[in-house]
């Protein structure tokens, strides 16, 4: 559910699982989910981080060129319309045949060459015609003399740039092929900003994606009845001035979401069935578009840079199905092992990639990180950082305590649950 305040902003209740807390972070203190005493400062932070990795090259990756922002957006269209290809090559060759057609009009009208009474030069539908007719059938000159050779001569030039053609075509089909199959597998980077980022993938991935995707929906609402439902969102939302100040950029970003335990098709494969399941419009939040599905190691420096952890201004750990796969394996040594590597993996993208250069320590300032764990574990607790002012950069939530009680209370109390669930999701009128 969601409030409107007095000053008539979108304030988020809480929503299910864990993306109240990725919401408001002072919900922790409410439900008392573990958080650590005590968190190190950010900059004494950032000088371990920096002194570990002095001695490493910087890495290179973290620069989004406008190669990549135009295959990150040319990727996010086909991903949302299949058929996007095959429209934007037609596209693209009418209106190269329209230019080139054009041009050959304006060029054959000129009196330099209108005296030779050149095709083409009455009208643009005429120039247009002759480079449909080249394109297709090459065309017929008859003004070539069978004389010297030179019709031989002509042939075998049109022969020669058949075979060229058909060779540039094929190295452009391989190319093609291959951007085509990264864009399947998931492997390319993201060139979001103050995005919200999922890493890893258990069994409340999708009921996370879903309330964030409700508060997307009441904020898009919001605005809409602004305009006396007039306009739909898509329409407004480029007047941004003229929107609602979000209290939370879950509300207004796009949500990033990798893991290595699912291929790209099998996460959108299951997004996309609870997606309509839950009545999510597509016009609202769009696979593809608004929902972003990338294959990579979550403990992974590169893997986080390649998707933008750096920018991101809200991030969600829901490592604990391979936590759980670690202890059961280590006969219940390792607890929170997989969790514990992604964050200090984060902890080394997020300082030697500074966000801004305002602070001091270089960070996001609306970053904040949500860490599932089914184990409380001192060890996630030292790396907590806070930021410049005090605030909680790192949330770990130890889902056993909060959970526990909330069964107990709801099986005394019969009608507790559903009150508190329509209290603390998104779905529904707002309050």
């Amino acid at each position: 559910m969601t409030e409107i305040a007095p000053n008539a902003r979108l304030e988020p209740e809480c929503s299910g699982d864990l993306v109240p807390a990725v919401c408001d972070p002072d919900l922790q203190e409410k439900f008392g989910t573990g958080m650590p005493d005590r968190h190190q400062d950010a900059i004494v932070a950032k000088k371990e981080v920096l002194r570990s990795a002095r001695d490493l090259p910087r890495n290179m990756i973290s620069q989004i060129s406008r190669l990549d922002r135009l295959g990150y957006a040319l990727e996010n269209r086909i991903a949302a319309n299949p058929n996007y290809p095959f429209e934007l090559v037609v596209v693209f060759t009418t209106v190269v045949l329209v230019v080139v057609g054009c041009l050959y009009h304006y060029l054959a009208a000129r009196p330099s060459v209108a005296q030779f009474d050149v095709f083409g030069s009455n009208s643009w539908a005429d120039g247009i015609y002759l480079a449909l007719s080249l394109v297709i059938a090459a065309g017929v000159d008859d003004s070539v003399p069978d004389k010297l050779g030179l019709r031989f001569l002509y042939v075998s030039l049109v022969i020669f740039g058949l075979v060229m053609f058909a060779a540039v075509v094929g190295f452009m089909t391989n190319k093609i092929d291959d951007f085509l199959v990264s864009i399947a597998e998931g492997y390319t980077k993201v060139a979001e900003d103050k995005h919200t980022l999922i890493l890893g993938w258990n069994d409340a991935t999708l009921r996370a994606v879903v309330q964030i995707c409700f508060l997307r929906r009441q904020y898009q609402q919001t605005n809409e009845r602004r305009f006396l439902n007039m306009f739909p969102f898509q329409w407004i939302k480029r007047f941004k001035f003229l929107l609602e100040t979000p209290s939370t950029s879950l509300a207004v970003s796009n949500v990033v979401l990798m893991t290595n335990q699912l291929s790209k098709a099998e996460m959108q494969g299951q997004l996309e069935q609870i997606l309509a399941e839950r009545g999510i419009d597509p016009r609202r939040s769009k696979l593809g578009r608004d929902i972003i599905c990338r294959v990579g190691d979550p403990t992974n420096v590169n893997d986080l840079i390649r998707v933008g952890a750096h920018k991101a201004s809200a991030i969600l750990l829901m490592m604990s199905k391979i936590d759980q796969e670690e202890e059961e394996e280590s006969d219940g040594t390792i607890q929170n092992g997989a969790t514990t590597r992604v964050l200090l993996a984060l902890r080394h993208v997020l300082f030697t990639n500074s966000y801004t250069s305002a602070t001091s320590t270089g960070l996001n300032p609306d970053l904040r990180i949500v860490v599932q764990m089914s184990n409380p574990s001192e060890y996630v607790d030292a790396a907590c950082f806070a930021h410049d002012n005090g605030s909680p950069v790192v949330i770990p939530v130890d889902l056993t305590k909060f959970s526990n009680a909330l069964m107990f209370n709801c099986a005394a109390q019969p009608g507790l649950s559903a009150i508190l669930l329509d209290l603390l999701d998104f779905e529904g009128p707002a309050i």
